[in-house]
């Protein structure tokens, strides 16, 4: 009777769609072609952005088909003229679905890669759906419904939905759930597997290494049956401790290295026919931001949004949260993407170099070249400047060939108000507004952060990656990083250069992170604020008679963000 509750509970989450619906898990962060584009234009952006798909659209961003490397290769190879239009060739159709169809109704197999075109009411393309997608949902709600001991039988059901093979160990490494598509790959019934602390069922694991240090693991190798696998490792945090680490066997990982292999043959492809790089630079792109939270994911939605309106971009936020990285990501996903990026930054630059960057004989606003302009800082542009940038586009002729995105550590609304900037040019701009979050704001991410920037600091100097305990990285976490990741990429190359073993502890830490900060009483601070935000959603429920929607409207978050925290706090 308690098992069928729960079961019934699964399905009604499933069959609500703001929250099992594609919308919610389909990969937003995805680079399209237009259709009137060239052969070898597509085998650019393939070959640059190591895209696996590349979706053509028409001019109305409606789907057309599916370009992937194996396509361009076999082109090039049948000798296709490189400059005969995409609209002219016969593309791979794929399966294309509304972004309100519910995960559950998908045919998903463990051996098909399909990948599903995802479209709004309109027709236009508005995101990919993978197994990969379909995985994080459900990795999504295990890392939701795991933190709570009495939903151990929903568990159950989410983990044998998933096509992956799955495991979930406690924080002493012993295994509480093991899903039968490992169990099958590995041949340890699930019965023998549960109770077993995890090095004893899977050979060459680190899970229980991933309890302990609580950074995740993506895409790593790791060996069993005698086979190179992709495994992910994912460490669930509460109450600023790890209770538990869910480990997620990748069965591409043959596949990939085909897809590897057909890149690098692209790639000589390439190198014969002359073609330049896509940028002398090497740009960020969407997948480059780190993070999970619902912050950064809402914002890199956000700048899919902004670079398909070609709108001015005002991306606002404390400085080292990021915004360079965000400006190169739209321009990578605008329709300028194959052309320059150019940065000024105006607290740096000297004002002639910047009159001369963009108005000169050959500048950036006057040449008719088409191109992205970045303007960091632009709160900082003399008011000569300004009026010169204002008089510049309010007579730019129609289809202006400059994607404009500005920059600001300021509320730069607030200084057109006070007239420390020009309010004519702020109108003029009338900017999309991002703000980039400060890293304070979004510490679920900083596990996320350490594991990729200390893996990098390491392989640049040339050394082991080094690992964190437990108690470094709560410490970090609960930091306030005032310089943001700026700040945090500092303190990684700090402790690199100076922490002799290869794993950091407490005491490592700079004297700054660790005074004044009190574990014990940082997490009885955080239950009173779990406790009033608790009791802040049951008022809020309780005055529109349950109504979840207006409820949501009242706190100001989304409807799915209300279920996640009815879950958390067993509402």
């Amino acid at each position: 009777m308690f098992k069928d509750a729960f079961i019934h509970t699964l399905i009604q989450v499933e069959n609500d769609k703001k929250w099992m619906s594609v919308a919610n898990w389909m990969n937003e962060n995805f680079s399209v072609i237009q259709s009137d584009k060239t052969l070898l234009e597509a085998a650019k952006v393939l070959n640059e952005l190591k895209l696996e798909f590349l979706p053509v659209v028409d001019s109305h961003h409606k789907p057309i088909g599916m370009m992937t490397p194996h396509h361009i290769l076999e082109a090039f190879v049948s000798g296709r003229d490189k400059h005969m239009l995409l609209e002219t060739m016969f593309f791979t159709q794929v399966a294309e679905i509304d972004e309100q169809s519910l995960l559950s109704e998908l045919p998903f197999q463990s051996d098909n890669p399909a990948v599903y075109m995802v479209k709004n009411q309109q027709g236009m393309l508005t995101g990919l759906l993978t197994q990969k997608e379909i995985l994080k949902g459900l990795t999504a709600l295990m890392e939701s419904y795991i933190q709570n001991d009495k939903v151990t039988d929903i568990l159950s059901v989410i983990l044998e939905k998933a096509y992956e093979g799955i495991a979930v160990v406690d924080e002493n490494g012993i295994i509480i759930e093991f899903n039968e598509a490992y169990s099958k790959f590995t041949g340890v019934p699930r019965s023998v597997a549960m109770g077993r602390h995890v090095t004893d069922v899977i050979e060459n694991t680190n899970l229980h290494e991933t309890v302990q240090k609580g950074i995740p693991e993506r895409g790593v190798l790791q060996n069993i049956q005698g086979q190179d696998m992709v495994v992910h490792r994912i460490p669930i945090w509460k109450n600023g401790k790890v209770v538990a680490a869910i480990g997620m066997l990748i069965f591409e990982g043959v596949s990939d290295i085909y897809r590897i292999y057909e890149r690098l043959q692209l790639q000589k492809v390439m190198a014969d026919t002359e073609l330049p790089p896509l940028s002398s630079e090497g740009l960020s792109s969407l997948n480059q931001i780190i993070g999970t939270s619902e912050a950064i994911s809402d914002l890199k939605r956000k700048a899919r949004t902004a670079a398909r309106t070609q709108a001015v971009v005002l991306l606002s936020g404390e400085k080292g949260t990021g915004k360079k990285a965000f400006a190169e990501s739209i321009h990578l996903l605008s329709p300028f993407a194959s052309k320059p990026f150019t940065t000024i930054h105006c607290t740096v630059e000297v004002s002639k170099n910047v009159d001369e960057q963009l108005f000169g004989m050959h500048g950036i606003l006057t040449s008719g070249n088409e191109s992205t302009l970045y303007l960091q800082d632009i709160e900082a542009l003399s008011m000569t400047l300004q009026m010169k940038l204002l008089d510049c586009l309010r007579h730019a002729p129609e289809g202006f060939p400059v994607q404009l995105i500005i920059s600001s550590t300021q509320n730069l609304y607030e200084l057109a108000e006070s007239d420390a900037f020009s309010s004519e040019l702020y109108a003029q701009l009338n900017p999309l507004q991002l703000t980039i979050p400060a890293l304070r704001n979004r510490k679920e991410d900083i596990p996320y952060l350490l594991s990729h920037y200390m893996q990098e600091i390491c392989f640049r100097h040339k050394i082991p990656e080094k690992s964190f305990t437990t108690s470094a990285v709560t410490y970090l976490m609960n930091y306030e990083w005032k310089g943001n990741i700026e700040e945090l990429i500092d303190v990684l190359e700090h402790l690199v250069s100076t922490v002799h073993s290869n794993s950091i502890d407490v005491t490592d830490l700079p004297q700054l992170i660790v005074e004044g900060q009190n574990i014990h009483t940082l997490e009885n601070i955080k239950e009173k604020q779990d406790a009033e935000e608790k009791k802040m959603i049951i008022d809020l429920l309780d005055k529109t008679d349950g109504n979840k929607s207006k409820t949501a409207e009242l706190l100001g978050i989304h409807r799915t963000t209300l279920y996640k925290k009815m879950r958390k706090f067993n509402i």
